[in-house]
């Protein structure tokens, strides 16, 4: 997986070169697919669960199905899009019950992957 970092992110590998992942194609299929949905019995709000992952992002955007991750108190998040070949993960340091952070950034990395 291609992994931006601060100072940039790495070359986009060709389409013959493989790009190394510490998880296989069969486990990141397993990962992302659905396993459960509904009505999260905390929040109200519609949830959709693979195995152990949340599926999504913790916003209402379309984007890839295959999404998964999971959100921590104080507005923390880390997830992968096997789609877009790209893992994020963001704590902070000043707690807060909402995601806009994670939106900002996550959102702001995605649009980076997506131009290229």
């Amino acid at each position: 997986m291609r992994t931006p970092s601060c100072g940039g992110s790495q070359a986009p590998k060709s389409a013959t070169t493989p790009t190394p992942s510490a998880t296989s194609p069969e486990r990141l299929a397993e990962a992302s697919a659905e396993s459960s949905s509904g009505p999260d019995q905390v929040y109200g709000n519609d949830s959709r669960w693979g195995l152990g992952f949340a599926l999504g992002l913790p916003w209402a955007e379309a984007g890839s199905p295959r999404v998964f991750g999971m959100a921590g108190a104080g507005g923390s998040w880390a997830g992968a899009d096997p789609e877009r070949g790209v893992a994020v993960a963001i704590t902070k340091n000043v707690l807060s019950m909402d995601f806009e952070t994670v939106q900002r950034i996550v959102g702001a990395i995605l649009a980076k992957v997506d131009r290229g």
